[in-house]
């Protein structure tokens, strides 16, 4: 019988790192990717520990920061504009 973890960020860190194998040599490749990636939409807003970080700006478009992007989207035609990244 498996027995689910009470804390799942502590059964994460649970792991025996005798049995984790390694890499003799570490390879960096700082070539620059081949192609480009376009953010279309995004999708999720993180509300578990975070309070008040939702504004509206004055034309009544949402704001608000999803991971390492600021989003302004308008909440009519649902488009987004992305602010942040590269």
């Amino acid at each position: 019988m498996v027995e689910k973890a009470k804390n799942t960020k502590a059964a994460f860190l649970n792991f025996d790192l005798e049995q984790t194998a390694m890499p003799e040599e570490i390879k960096v490749n700082k070539d620059e990717p081949e192609v480009e990636l376009e953010i279309e939409h995004v999708y999720g807003y993180r509300t578990s520990d975070c309070v008040q970080n939702l504004r509206y700006s004055a034309e009544g478009k949402a704001v608000f920061m999803v991971a390492s992007l600021g989003v302004i989207m308008d909440t009519d035609s649902l488009e987004q504009s992305f602010y942040g990244g590269k």
